[in-house]
């Protein structure tokens, strides 16, 4: 008996692998057929091999990643210029969306069908990246590098796996990462351009973020109510040219964000970060960012170390009713342009804040309001106060005393105004004593207010 039942133990697993086998070369014939549509000389043919390939990786688990990465790999093909009957080739036929000068030309393949084409690919991805689909791919990595998408929709999209990438991506017409999740390890938009509308509103990124260098040129760009995890966000020398760029109601809770470099270069547009926060566990910084745009504003949380050094706001500036916590505050050597630079109800509530050499220049700066808590330095030394007028006034002061050695007050109109000094100690000798060594160029222009001072300090001029 038993050697009869191992005989048909044997039988059973050969027959079973056989049918594995075979199973096996089907789903191998099935590949390389959606492989040679999608390859086709004719749209509709390629159009049926996306559809098969999608058909294929959802029932082919173990070559899942295959199929996708070449649905992928179509995408990263660059757009051929398209033959007319006369020989002729006429990139024209491909939508008419904003580009920049500095950005790379492409003609469709053939003409709108292969945008069609592309769409298909981006939408049966994405399908597979949501929640409500039936096989999901949100595990799998996915390599965008390169591509030239149209359209694209990524809304409430997860993506997974070890690393996303669409480094050096050209997003032509309206795109929306609305809702979406990147969890993958990496997630890189490095050198992207971006056209038309672009959502990235309430996405979450989950881990290390890059968009370094990356264009954003089109109508508008939000980033509103998105969420910023992980060891690092980066948009390094990113050029933002949309004409409302937004990052309302944005948390940044990654351990180091940076935007240093960057430039908001539209001079018709706004660029906006009011009611965001930033409680990144390290650092912040804006060094060395150039707002050029018309207004930008900053009614936000700061929770950590801040630093827009070297930052240069050549646009109507607001930080009003922002809040600034963690050890240090750096606008060193920042300079502020353009009608207007406020600072209007703000609460510093750091060890130490930095002013220096700093320089206002636009037509009207303001201070009013100020709660300064610096614990331990508060330096406004070397700043350089000019325009046509400059209004400083602190509601409290608690703990360390500003300084103004050596600062320049050469606005036509000074108002310098101190309401309370909390605890009382030496902190308004110690503004006496620096504001005894700051220039002012008309002494007859200065108001000093109700200014608690021991005694009113001597002008230099």
């Amino acid at each position: 008996m038993a050697a009869i039942g191992g005989a048909i133990a044997l039988v059973v697993n050969y027959r079973r692998q056989r049918h594995l086998e075979r199973d096996l070369r089907l789903l191998n014939e099935r590949f390389v057929a959606a492989a040679s549509q999608l390859g086709g000389e004719h749209a509709p043919q390629r159009l049926a091999g996306v559809y098969a390939l999608a058909a294929l990786a959802d029932e082919w688990q173990d070559q899942r990643q295959q199929c996708v990465d070449v649905l992928c790999g179509y995408l990263r093909l660059p757009l051929d210029d398209e033959p007319t009957p006369d020989g002729q080739c006429v990139p024209s036929r491909l939508p008419r969306y904003r580009r920049r000068p500095s950005m790379p030309r492409y003609a469709p393949k053939s003409g709108l069908a292969e945008v069609q084409v592309r769409r298909a690919i981006v939408s049966v991805i994405a399908q597979h990246l949501r929640s409500t689909a039936s096989i999901r791919w949100s595990d799998l990595n996915l390599d965008f590098e390169r591509a030239v998408l149209f359209d694209a929709s990524f809304e409430a999209a997860t993506f997974g796996g070890d690393r996303t990438s669409f480094v050096g991506v050209r997003f032509d017409g309206d795109t929306s990462f609305k809702g979406a999740v990147f969890a993958a390890q990496e997630t890189s938009f490095l050198g992207s351009v971006f056209n038309g509308r672009i959502s990235f509103e309430s996405a979450s990124f989950e881990r290390r973020t890059c968009f370094d260098r990356s264009t954003f040129a089109g109508e508008e760009i939000s980033f509103g109510e998105a969420t910023f995890d992980g060891d690092r966000v980066t948009f390094g020398s990113v050029d933002f040219a949309s004409r409302r760029t937004s990052f309302d109601d944005s948390k940044f809770m990654a351990e180091v964000v940076v935007f240093d470099d960057a430039v908001f270069s539209c001079e018709a547009g706004n660029a906006s970060f009011d009611r965001a926060t930033f409680s990144v566990s390290r650092r912040i910084s804006f060094d060395r960012t150039r707002f050029a745009c018309e207004y930008v504003s900053f009614n936000a949380t700061f929770s950590v170390r801040t630093s827009f050094s070297e930052t240069e706001f050549h646009c109507r500036t607001s930080f009003n009713r922002s809040v600034f916590k963690g050890e240090y505050v750096s606008f060193a050597q920042a300079i502020f342009d353009g009608s207007r630079a406020s600072f209007n109800h703000v609460v510093v509530n750091s060890e130490k804040v930095f002013f220096h050499e700093t320089k206002f220049r636009a037509q009207a700066t303001s201070f009013d309001g100020l709660i300064l808590k610096a614990s331990r330095r508060a330096s406004f030394d070397n700043a350089v106060f000019s325009g046509d007028a400059v209004s400083i006034g602190f509601l409290r002061i608690e703990g360390a005393s500003p300084t103004f050695d050596s600062a320049d007050f050469s606005a036509r109109r000074t108002t310098f105004e101190v309401l309370a000094f909390r605890p009382q100690s030496r902190s308004a000798e110690r503004l006496s004593a620096s504001l005894a060594g700051a220039r002012f160029k008309d002494p007859a222009a200065i108001a000093w207010g109700p200014l608690s001072l021991p005694n009113q300090p001597p002008v230099s001029l």
